[in-house]
């Protein structure tokens, strides 16, 4: 059943779960590896920009395939985004959010290579309180969320405040 066609007929009462699709963990099984075994062979068979390339590479590429292979385990039984009475469930960070908690939402229009696309924002009330659950890596992903939501004049935040 689609998620809307499972809201008209259930509301939240039965959990709407965004899962990780197939592509995801192909992404995962055959894109981290060849991403960090060219960083590797970088590292080894170059010259010093190679080198240290191929560093940045590894540090980079393995931290980013470490995150993605903790959010599709973890998302496996919960989906990697679910909504229900209580809340909504984010796997990356592991927390189920009150709904007291989040605030106004809206769609942000973004433009890339060419289309647009729409992404769905909202404000975190209380974010102290979820930071106290997070282990460190979550502190840190966390810490990343809070710095890209501090708006400028003009930016993603402010102009959904005013929507």
């Amino acid at each position: 059943m689609k998620p809307i066609e499972q809201f008209r007929k259930h509301g939240l009462a039965r959990p709407i779960r965004a899962r990780a699709g197939i592509l995801s963990w192909l992404f995962l099984i055959l894109g981290g590896p060849f991403l960090v075994g060219g960083s590797l062979f970088a590292l080894v068979r170059g010259g010093l920009f190679e080198q240290a390339v191929g560093a940045f590479g590894l540090v980079f590429f393995g931290f980013c395939f470490l995150i993605y292979a903790d959010l599709l385990v973890r998302s496996r039984s919960r989906g990697m985004l679910a909504f229900s009475e209580r809340g909504i469930y984010h796997a990356l960070y592991g927390l189920e959010l009150d709904w007291s908690d989040v605030g106004p939402a809206w769609i942000y229009q973004v433009a890339a290579a060419g289309s647009h696309h729409g992404d769905v924002m909202f404000v975190l009330r209380n974010a102290s309180k979820y930071r106290r659950q997070l282990g460190s890596l979550g502190k840190f992903l966390f810490s990343v969320m809070v710095r890209q939501a501090s708006s400028r004049r003009g930016g993603a935040l402010e102009t959904g405040l005013k929507v």
